[in-house]
Order: C-alpha cells, then structure tokens, then sequence
C-alpha cells in the first residue's frame, strides 16, 4: 500500500516541531505540564484517597480538555 516508505516518512515533522516549539515556555512544556497536574491528581484519586468525588473528578476532566484547548488556541492566536 505505502510501498517502501514508512508512513511517518510522509510527514513534514518540521511543521509539527515548529508549532510545539512557539512560545515561551515552547508549547509542548506547557501541554505536559498542566497534563502531568492533572495526572498526578489522577494517580493520587487512584491510589485510594478520595478526596475528589464522581462529580469533581469529571469536572477535573473537563478543565483538562478545555486547558489543553486554550494553551493549543493560544498558541494559534498570538502565532498569527
């Protein structure tokens, strides 16, 4: 199907490495870390302290998503 390529041969990567790399602090570090917040938090509910209900941990989730949206949109917007 792909013939001897690779699939990820067919990638430009520089474009996806100059996206992740705008800003300051570069947007990938600002991606990993409100998700490694996030998946602390998980590890600890996890863990059996269940300080956070049903309710709250999708709640978490949901700001999780709409964070990761705005860091990503962010970037869009001051990139131009």
């Amino acid at each position: 199907m792909w013939g001897n390529k690779a699939v990820f041969d067919f990638i430009n990567w520089s474009e996806y490495y100059d996206f992740f790399a705008r800003g300051n602090p570069p947007l990938a570090f600002q991606l990993l870390a409100i998700n490694t917040i996030f998946l602390v938090l998980l590890i600890i509910r996890k863990a059996g302290y269940q300080y956070l209900g049903m309710k709250s941990s999708r709640t978490l989730q949901f700001l999780l998503i709409i964070s990761n949206f705005m860091i990503v949109l962010n970037a869009n917007a001051s990139s131009g």
